[in-house]
This record gives structure tokens, C-alpha cells and sequence, in this order.
């Protein structure tokens, strides 16, 4: 949708790191990033998680026509 952004991000590819270390990695980088206003953060913990996230995201513009923030939409 042009109104918004999706992301996934992998925080370093040490997965053999305990995962306290890898949710700070993860958490550090989110506080410093310039995206940070207005955003929501999840950890993605498993393979079956990635899968639904990435199909939510694929098929996310289909939902454009339905916005309520699509100008076509404005009552």
C-alpha cells in the first residue's frame, strides 16, 4: 500500500547466540532507526511465523482498493 511500509529485518546471522543477545541486537537497532516513529515491532521466532508474516506482506497491497485512507475511498 502506498500509505505505509513493511519491513523484515534480520538482526545478524549469529542464530547460535543466546536469545536474550539476539532480541538486544534486535531491540538497538530498532531504537536507533530512523523509521522508529509510528511502528510496529514483532520477532519473528520461527520458521511457520516467517512464512504467514511474508504472505501477509505479499498480499497486502490487494487490500488498497479497501482502504479507508485510498483518496478512491474518501466519503
Amino acid at each position: 500500500m502506498p500509505n505505509h511500509l513493511h519491513l523484515m529485518i534480520g538482526v545478524g546471522a549469529h542464530h547460535d547466540a543466546p536469545k536474550k543477545d539476539r532480541d538486544n541486537d534486535y531491540f538497538r537497532a530498532i531504537r536507533e532507526s530512523p523509521l522508529r516513529s509510528g511502528n510496529y515491532e514483532h520477532i519473528i521466532r520461527d520458521e511457520e511465523e516467517y512464512i504467514k508474516i511474508k504472505e501477509y506482506i505479499r498480499m497486502n497491497p490487494e487490500k488498497w482498493c479497501r482502504d479507508m485512507n485510498n483518496p478512491v475511498n474518501y466519503k
